[in-house]
């Protein structure tokens, strides 16, 4: 059994490190191996998600028995075996969104590609452990009578004392950013993005909702996808454009719409700037909004 200091330092590897390779396998024994981003919540349960027309996603509906590796060279090395169950629960999808967009942050506002994948849509699992097993890879003492990895008890790594969060600051502390868009897990991230720079974040989730908003609330920038329901970004545009009080709050386009015409067209009814989901990454996003603001 691993010591204290030991479970600590794994608890903060696995909190500070969220790329995982995950290798699954079909009913046939078809295997398949991918990077991946993953998040923990307070109880270490481990989530991640990925596009429902993967190989990856069939292997997982096929069997569910998949094996993670966590590793760093001269750090940790930890090995994860147990069974994926896709998340059913809209409560609990919306908890694991909220990690996963977390852990993204976290390593350097990274926009994990699966935000980039054209096609259908992302299915959430939970992973399950039946084992976890650490190796201290900065460790140059090795009994070889031993297996160099470490059994590992997630619930010991939970009842470990939580560490407090640094308070937040940031130049743009008091201004406020509304994010209109209907995909969960990027406006959780995109809102985590904006409350690291200490903004003030309002959320919409549909076109006629951003308009009601704006005017209710005035924010000092818009955040908008072009594909939004009820009434797209296009036609918030037109709306902000003809309200004089409106008309000067600075709107930056974030969406899947990525040709060259719908971003002229999304310029030329007055937006500052446009990106690409497909190219985008989070720097860039608070750089353009630092210039903005």
């Amino acid at each position: 059994m691993p010591d204290i200091e030991f479970l600590k330092k794994i608890r903060t590897f696995l909190q500070q490190n969220h790329l995982m390779v995950m290798a699954t396998s079909s009913k046939v024994g078809q295997p398949h191996a991918s990077t991946m981003l993953y998040a923990l919540d307070e109880s270490f349960n481990l989530y991640f998600s990925t596009r429902v027309n993967t190989q990856k996603y069939k292997n997982l509906s096929e069997n569910p028995n998949v094996g993670i590796v966590i590793g760093l060279k001269d750090e940790l090395n930890i090995h994860i075996h147990g069974e994926v169950q896709v998340i059913q629960d809209s409560q609990e999808i919306d908890k694991a969104l909220e990690v996963l967009a977390k852990s993204a942050v976290d390593i350097g506002d990274f926009w994990p590609p699966i935000i980039q994948i054209k096609g259908s849509d992302y299915a959430i699992f939970k992973l399950i452990p039946n084992w976890v097993r650490a190796l201290d890879a900065s460790s140059k003492k090795v009994n070889v009578d031993d297996s160099l990895l470490s059994m590992v008890d997630l619930s010991d790594l939970a009842k470990l004392p939580k560490k407090e969060e640094g308070a937040k600051s940031g130049e743009l502390s008091g201004k406020t950013v509304l994010v209109a868009e209907d995909d969960q897990f990027i406006k959780k991230m995109t809102k985590m993005q904006l409350q690291k720079l200490n903004l003030n974040v309002l959320e919409v989730a549909d076109g006629e909702s951003t308009v009601k908003v704006m005017r209710e609330k005035k924010p000092d920038l818009l955040l908008l996808d072009i594909g939004l329901p009820l009434k797209d970004g296009f036609e918030v545009l037109d709306e902000l454009a003809a309200d004089a009080a409106l008309a000067q709050i600075p709107v930056i386009i974030l969406s899947k719409l990525g040709q060259d015409g719908d971003k002229e067209r999304a310029l030329q009814k007055g937006a500052k700037y446009y990106f690409s989901k497909f190219d985008v990454d989070g720097p860039k996003i608070v750089e353009m909004i630092n210039k903005f603001l």
